[in-house]
């Protein structure tokens, strides 16, 4: 997949939904997966080391899994199932929803871990995705932010910020995304990014996590 090709692929899922709030969680091709919410039970997880975001030989990641990594490489070396697959996009990309990938950051309960693959195959993000009112109502989710930014800066430097605003029925949309980048293999960019949209300042969704581009 090449590189411009990737970027479209990013834009249509993943962090980037933020954008349009129309990614990859909004309109699946078929019900084969889920991503509407997964079951979980905080006391049966684990914290997350958020170190394991990134390792020198893959860049940021997802526990060291490679970027581009079939299916089949992603479960080995993660050591479980993915599950069923969702697809997006008229197949542009898919996505696996695996219960066993989820775990608490900062002690915070996501509503869904998704590891999203582009048309070849290939591992390209992976997100923890939370929704206001599943375990935090708006101002638990803007902390949550700062606290994770701020571990984030501590870790791997000060990062960079976008922010867009989108004019809507329900009021004015402000998606920010605060990114730390590196390059990897001499062409591609890994990414961690934490992703947050508002509207009329009340933070409704905010999707942690790694991708390739």
């Amino acid at each position: 997949m090449t590189r411009i090709a990737r970027k479209l692929a990013a834009a249509a899922c993943g962090l980037f939904l933020l954008g349009s709030l129309t990614g990859c969680t909004s309109v699946p091709d078929s019900d084969t997966g889920t991503g509407q919410g997964m079951d979980l039970d905080r006391d049966e997880l684990s914290e997350m080391d958020l170190a394991d975001f990134y390792s020198e030989e893959t860049g940021y990641s997802f526990r060291g899994v490679s970027w581009g990594s079939t299916e089949e490489e992603t479960a080995e070396a993660l050591g479980y199932p993915l599950g069923n697959r969702t697809s997006f996009n008229s197949g542009m990309v898919y996505a696996y929803y695996p219960e066993e990938a989820a775990a608490l950051i900062l002690g915070r309960l996501c509503t869904n871990v998704e590891l999203a693959f582009d048309s070849e195959g290939e591992l390209y993000s992976v997100t923890y995705q939370y929704m206001a009112w599943d375990d935090m109502d708006p101002e638990g989710l803007d902390s949550f932010v700062a606290e994770l930014v701020e571990e984030f800066d501590g870790l791997y430097g000060e990062n960079t910020a976008d922010e867009e605003l989108l004019e809507l029925n329900a009021g004015t949309m402000t998606s920010t995304i605060y990114k730390w980048e590196e390059e990897i293999d001499g062409e591609r960019i890994s990414s961690l990014q934490v992703a947050v949209s508002s509207v009329s300042d009340q933070t409704g969704m905010v999707v942690v996590g790694v991708m390739c581009y």
